[in-house]
């Protein structure tokens, strides 16, 4: 369930900014790095559902 949660918001930030548009591998990096600044945004992240990102 986590990582179906993580790949919807990559989708989302695909759409949501230019720069991610064509560049799924970036949005990933992205998330990843709002991961590690800020675990507790996400109630799946503090469980540890976002170490990967599918």
């Amino acid at each position: 369930m986590a990582r179906y949660i993580n790949q919807t918001l990559g989708i989302w930030l695909k759409r949501k900014y230019k720069r991610f548009h064509h560049r799924l591998g970036r949005a990933r990096l992205f998330l990843e790095k709002i991961v590690r600044e800020n675990r507790r945004l996400f109630v799946h992240w503090q469980l540890g559902g976002g170490g990967k990102l599918a």
